[in-house]
């Protein structure tokens, strides 16, 4: 993983170490405004606060979409729902 890289706000809880003095990633803190594991689990995903909050990436909704892909393919093959 690279500096910098965020490791996903189910196993980070929304903290990526170099971003220490911000506080917690500020996507993180929408996705739990609205109760969600990750944004693409979010009922309102994709909305327009992505692009605006993770503006470094202009292919975050496309990214986003890949990570609820796998996680509900992955979730199907076991018990992951239940972390």
């Amino acid at each position: 993983m690279k500096a910098g890289e965020c490791l996903g706000c189910i196993q980070a809880d929304g903290i990526v170490p170099e971003w220490a003095d911000s506080g917690r990633c500020r996507i993180h803190a929408c996705v739990r405004e609205h109760g969600a594991k990750f944004c693409g689990l979010c009922d309102a995903f994709p909305c327009d606060r992505i692009p605006e909050l993770i503006s470094w990436n202009p292919n975050i909704i496309e990214h986003l979409t890949k990570l609820r892909d796998q996680y509900n393919e992955i979730s199907e093959k076991t018990d992951l729902k239940e972390i």
